[in-house]
């Protein structure tokens, strides 16, 4: 586990936070493409929607998620 996972779990413990931390990098079937493995993702917890930043626009087909039952919806963050 690398640093930044370690200093993660502390803060988490100091605000008392005890939800499980997953890792897609532990899931057994990664997906082949980023569309695949966030629709795997949004599968393995059950969840049919999926938020992301406007910049991943021209990443994510929105269609494949509709197919699956996963609604997208995208973001404009402003700083």
């Amino acid at each position: 586990m690398g640093l930044n996972c370690h200093i993660k779990g502390l803060i988490l413990d100091l605000m008392d936070i005890t939800r499980p931390i997953k890792y897609s990098s532990s899931f057994e079937n990664p997906g082949t493409d980023k569309n695949s493995r966030l629709i795997e993702i949004c599968k393995h917890f059950g969840t049919d929607v999926l938020y992301d930043g406007n910049s991943v626009q021209n990443i994510i087909d929105p269609e494949r998620f509709h197919q699956e039952g996963i609604e997208v919806f995208f973001q404009d963050f402003q700083q």
